[in-house]
C-alpha cells in the first residue's frame, strides 16, 4: 500500500477507504503499466486539508474532502494523479494542460464512471456534437484560457474522449509523444493545421462509429449548456491562470493582480 507521508486527522472510515483505494491502485497500475513502473519508486503521497488533488514535484496530494467518498471514487482520484506521474515523470513527456488532463481523464476518470452511468465519454461527446454543443476545440488550446473554460464539465469530457480515441489508436507512448511534440510548437500554423485534422477525425469518429445511447440522451437532455461559463475560483484577468486567494501576482504571466477587477466568467 502507498502510505501518505503526512495527514490531517481522519476517521477510521476514511483511513479504510484510503487503504482499499491504494490497494486497488497498486493492482491496477501494476497490471496495466508494470513494465514501465516496476523498478521506479512511486511518488510520495499526502492527504491535504482543504487542498485540491494534484501531482506536483514528484508528490501526489489528495484533498481530505475526497476521503468522504467511497473507495472506488478515491481510487479514481489516485489513479488520475498517478497517470500524471506516469506521463510526466516516468515517460518524461510534458504536453500542454489540455492534453495532459485529457490523457489522465481518459485512463483514470471514465472506466469506473462508464460502468456506473451506463455510457462513456464518447457517447456523451456524440450527443453534444449532435446538439452542436461541443466547445470548439481550437478555443481550448489557446494559451492558458483552457483553465477558464475548464469550469464547464464539457472540457474534460471532450479532451478525455479526444485523447482516449488516439490512445486506443496509437498506444500510450506514441500518443504522449505526439502530444508533447505538438505542445512544443502549439503556436505555429502548421501545428494548428495538424491539430484541426486530428479534431476533425475525432469528430468524424463520434458521428459515424459511436452509437446512440438512450441513457446518455436522457442525461444530456436534462443539462443546461450555457454559452457563458462562470468561474468557480479566481483567475488572472490577463491569462486566466488560476490564482491563489489574495494573490498579488499571477504565477503564470507575472501580471500584478488587482483583486477588485478579477474576471468572473468566460464566453464560449
Amino acid at each position: 500500500m502507498v502510505k501518505p507521508q503526512s495527514t490531517p486527522a481522519i476517521s477510521n472510515q476514511a483511513l479504510t477507504a484510503w487503504t482499499q483505494a491504494n490497494q486497488q491502485l497498486h493492482q491496477d497500475l501494476m497490471a496495466n503499466y508494470g513494465d514501465l513502473i516496476k523498478t521506479t519508486p512511486w511518488p510520495a503521497t499526502a492527504i491535504g486539508e482543504g487542498k485540491p488533488c494534484q501531482y506536483y514535484d514528484k508528490q501526489v496530494t489528495i484533498g481530505a474532502a475526497h476521503l468522504d467518498g467511497c473507495p472506488i471514487a478515491l481510487f479514481d482520484k489516485l489513479k488520475h494523479e498517478h497517470i500524471h506521474w506516469l506521463v510526466n515523470t516516468i515517460l518524461n513527456f510534458h504536453p500542454i494542460a489540455a492534453f495532459n488532463e485529457g490523457i489522465a481523464v481518459a485512463l483514470a476518470d471514465w472506466p469506473n464512471r462508464a460502468r456506473k452511468l451506463g455510457f462513456n465519454q464518447h457517447h456523451l461527446c456524440r450527443q453534444l456534437l449532435l446538439q452542436n454543443a461541443l466547445i470548439p476545440m481550437d478555443k481550448l488550446i489557446e494559451g492558458v484560457a483552457y483553465f477558464g473554460f475548464r469550469h464547464d464539465f464539457r472540457v474534460d469530457v471532450q479532451f478525455g474522449s479526444f485523447c482516449g480515441y488516439y490512445l486506443d489508436k496509437l498506444g500510450l507512448y506514441d500518443w504522449c509523444k505526439t502530444c508533447a511534440t505538438l505542445s512544443q510548437t502549439i503556436t505555429q500554423q502548421e501545428t494548428l493545421n495538424l491539430l484541426q485534422t486530428l479534431f476533425d477525425e475525432w469528430q468524424t469518429m463520434l458521428a459515424t462509429h459511436i452509437t446512440d445511447n438512450l441513457k446518455c440522451q436522457t442525461f444530456v437532455e436534462q443539462l443546461t449548456l450555457a454559452n457563458e461559463i462562470a468561474f468557480g475560483q479566481l483567475h488572472c484577468p490577463r491569462c486566466l491562470y488560476p490564482l491563489q486567494q489574495e494573490a498579488a501576482q499571477c504565477h503564470q504571466c507575472h501580471n500584478e493582480i488587482d483583486q477588485g477587477s478579477l474576471p468572473s466568467s468566460i464566453c464560449i
